[in-house]
């Protein structure tokens, strides 16, 4: 991992909010600006109980708990 990508989480009431940093380089290895480019994205996270069910959390409005749903992911746009 690269020493300059960071996160924190925290619990808010009814979920919960990521903060997340990465450098340029672990997003692409070729040396083209990002800026201007439009990519799909979808952050998430699963959180299993002890019955062997699970919560997906996502920045996406998923229909069904599946990150694998891309059409469904949200766009974001280098500035």
């Amino acid at each position: 991992t690269d020493d300059n990508a960071a996160t924190r989480t925290r619990l808010v009431e009814g979920g919960w909010e990521v903060y997340g940093e990465l450098p340029a380089s672990a997003l692409s290895r070729e040396k083209v600006p990002l800026k201007g480019q439009s990519w799909q994205v979808s952050f998430g996270r699963y959180d299993y109980h002890a019955d062997g069910t699970f919560t997906l959390s996502s920045t996406s409005k998923l229909t069904r708990p599946s990150y694998h749903r891309r059409h469904e992911w949200m766009e974001i746009l280098f500035q």
